[in-house]
């Protein structure tokens, strides 16, 4: 049943291969809808984490029209009363393909309301008004026709946002962002990643201009005028005799790298403010100078978490292996794009593939007994913590070692977590409300968040 609705929900944009005429293609049916439902194409986007294109929508949809046209011409005559049933298979049989498994996932992530309405076989409410739309429009003009697909070539990422400037103390790591903020001409906003160029020199103070390439995904093309070509500014602030930083604070743009858009006040004055500006402002997380919002906005802006589509981050949401591997790899650096796993279930294609691969080539994952890696599962917050005392131990980063009082759920938490969970108490990473660490719970995004970014403190790697 799970299955159901996250095909329903992809099913549901399906007015993209609708047309008013035969020569309208599935493209152009794309942009019309997108003039509507823009809202839901960034939040399938945002949930893909950069993995979910344009492209990859068009022509997700231009074989999902070819299918129920073969359904209608060789199986049965669709109709109303049967149009739910040949959805969900026709959806469900492409999305088990390797090629659109980015896209199952970030449904499963962008609509949870969804997933859980599926379980009673019924259709989640914020979905209906897109369903009654892609209803009317299949029996109103000719989806179950075939509809040209010639000119669904790549769109064209007609701006590219500037980078904000990265400051860092001499010496230390640079942590640049791994995506810049673009928009299609459809108007949709999405994120490139980039490469960089090697690793910047913070050995001597002064600033400097970093170079990377962006990496076009596939569906999308640069119009004329844009380049591949990227640079972000490096301020390394001198460090004086004692080892402090003589200053350091960026000189401007939107917190990009690690030293930018996390501060809250200015030296010992008291009485001296900082004004922060972020890269994002979510609706769900108003303020970043509670411990959550400082946690979220700060790894929002050096590009480890994203948000939604419509705006809002959904704190509360849970977050899946596969997921929470690929924030720790990134926040780390630790990404390598060549790497390999032989998990039975992490398939080459796979979107997570080579962040799972790093992740295991780097200790900090070691999957389960029979070779799987269960990438789709709910992350606990037990689990979360093992990887984050992975990630500390491996750079040799826990001090403290006093005894803690034994939480009030002590006997839930799992053997093998057990030393972990009270090593990351003692070094201040994990906090327990009422006295309970929860272990074997589903870990949500603002847990994840404030974990890993307490790690970053005690690393260094964010100040």
């Amino acid at each position: 049943m799970k299955k159901r609705i996250l095909g329903l929900a992809l099913a549901l944009i399906m007015m993209l291969s609708s047309a008013p005429s035969m020569a309208y293609s599935v493209r152009d049916a794309y942009a019309d809808f997108v003039s509507e439902y823009s809202g839901f194409v960034d939040t399938l986007m945002a949930a893909g984490d950069g993995t979910v294109s344009e492209g990859l929508l068009i022509d997700f949809l231009g074989e999902l029209q070819d299918y129920l046209a073969y359904i209608n011409k060789y199986a049965e005559e669709i109709t109303e009363e049967n149009l739910q049933d040949n959805l969900v298979e026709a959806v469900q049989s492409i999305l088990t393909t390797s090629t659109y498994a980015p896209l199952y996932s970030a449904i499963y992530t962008a609509y949870p309301s969804a997933v859980k309405a599926a379980i009673k076989g019924e259709i989640s409410p914020d979905l209906m008004p897109i369903y009654d739309t892609i209803k009317s429009m299949i029996f109103q003009y000719h989806m179950l026709e075939d509809v040209d697909h010639s000119d669904s070539g790549d769109l064209k990422i007609v701006e590219i946002s500037e980078l904000g400037d990265v400051s860092v103390d001499q010496g230390d790591t640079v942590r640049l962002p791994a995506s810049v903020d673009a928009k299609s001409e459809t108007g949709v906003n999405t994120r490139l990643p980039i490469e960089w160029e090697g690793t910047p020199d913070t050995s001597k103070a002064g600033t400097f201009s970093f170079a990377g390439k962006i990496r076009v995904p596939a569906g999308y093309a640069l119009d004329k005028g844009l380049s591949e070509d990227v640079s972000v500014k490096i301020i390394v602030a001198k460090k004086d005799s004692g080892g402090t930083s003589s200053g350091g604070t960026s000189s401007g743009g939107t917190g990009g790298g690690v030293g930018g858009g996390i501060g809250g006040g200015s030296g010992n004055d008291s009485n001296v403010t900082q004004t922060v500006t972020h890269k994002n402002k979510f609706s769900d997380v108003p303020s970043d100078t509670t411990e959550a919002g400082k946690a979220i906005y700060a790894l929002n802006d050096i590009g480890v978490i994203n948000g939604y589509g419509d705006g809002t981050f959904l704190p509360g949401n849970n977050i899946k292996r596969s997921e929470f591997t690929t924030m720790v790899v990134t926040a780390l650096g630790l990404y390598n794009k060549d790497a390999t796993t032989s998990f039975a279930d992490v398939a080459a294609g796979a979107w997570y593939h080579s962040y799972v691969a790093s992740a295991v080539y780097n200790d900090l994952i070691k999957g389960y007994e029979d070779n799987t890696f269960r990438p789709e599962n709910q992350i606990t917050r037990a689990e979360v913590m093992t990887v984050i005392w992975r990630a500390l131990n491996n750079n040799k980063a826990l001090t403290a070692t006093a005894a803690q009082t034994p939480y009030a759920d002590d006997g839930a938490i799992p053997a093998y977590a057990r030393d972990y969970v009270y090593a990351l108490a003692a070094n201040g990473i994990v906090k327990a409300a009422d006295n309970m660490i929860k272990a074997e719970a589903p870990a949500t995004r603002e847990q994840c968040a404030v974990m890993l970014y307490n790690a970053l403190v005690k690393l260094g790697k964010i100040k």
